[in-house]
């Protein structure tokens, strides 16, 4: 597809997971499903904001196989990724709302990026995020990265959609939603639930309660607690691209310190 043929949008928004796709696919009008590429995208409208809205599916390896080749189909104005996080400071409660400026690799490496702070009228905390690898699903190995980095909130694709982001020249907003702070556990074997395109094994899921029924609590409570985070972050989405689009602008930029 030449340049001049390629579909545009005012932001292209990414989520890692179905549950945070579906939270954000709520506040567009019009939505539409189509085929970009080798992706399933929603688009629709924030206000007067043309908005493609792409699930990758959870982590590093996703994020690298599914962002470029969409981006490579499409002119974009603005990156958003939203979604859930989870807390290392005990000053982050379940619902919290984050906006960091400063995004950390568990490697070391660092992207630094522009708050929307103008735009940005709900209560917030700026924080340092860090990706992983794999998921922290205990409170021993959230105080161990929160030693290790000072990152007060954790997640799995932020740096390295800011890593794209910041090749191809596209400014970036990260808004996330604290879904288990510092002290929860999680069961382990939630983490092998998530199916690769972001949505949940419901079958892995089932005999995982099973095996382990005790769980169903700790589940549910989760659930609760990403629900909430999701609301917070899907109306602040909201606002944010409705105050940009009324002033004419959509601002960011993504500058990697090593």
């Amino acid at each position: 597809m030449s340049d001049d043929q390629k579909m545009e949008f005012d932001w292209l928004i990414v989520c890692a997971l179905q549950i945070e796709t579906s939270a954000i696919a709520s506040l567009l009008n019009n939505p539409k499903s189509i085929t970009i590429g080798k992706s399933s995208v929603v688009i629709g409208q924030i206000k007067t904001a043309r908005i493609a809205l792409v699930t990758t599916g959870p982590g590093r390896k996703r994020i690298r196989q599914v962002l470029p080749l969409l981006l490579d189909q499409i002119h974009v104005s603005h990156l958003l990724n939203v979604g859930l996080c989870g807390g290392l400071s005990s000053e982050l409660s379940a619902g919290a709302l984050i906006v960091p400026n400063d995004i950390i690799e568990e490697q070391g490496p660092s992207i630094q990026l522009a708050s929307p702070v103008k735009d940005i009228q709900e209560s917030f905390a700026t924080v340092s995020l860090l990706s992983v690898i794999h998921p922290l699903h205990s409170r021993v190995l959230k105080e161990k990265a929160f030693t290790d980095s000072s990152a007060q909130a954790v997640d799995m694709e932020a740096f390295f959609v800011a890593e794209i982001a910041q090749d191809r020249k596209i400014p970036l907003t990260v808004i996330k939603g604290v879904s288990d702070d510092s002290l929860t556990d999680f069961p382990a074997e939630l983490m092998h639930v998530t199916r690769q395109d972001g949505g949940v094994d419901w079958s892995q899921l089932v005999r995982s309660i099973l095996f382990r029924p005790g769980m169903i609590i700790k589940l549910l409570r989760l659930q609760k607690s990403s629900r909430l985070a999701m609301k917070n972050v899907s109306e602040q989405v909201k606002r944010l691209i409705e105050r940009c689009q009324s002033n004419g602008r959509t601002e960011g930029t993504a500058d990697e310190h090593r």
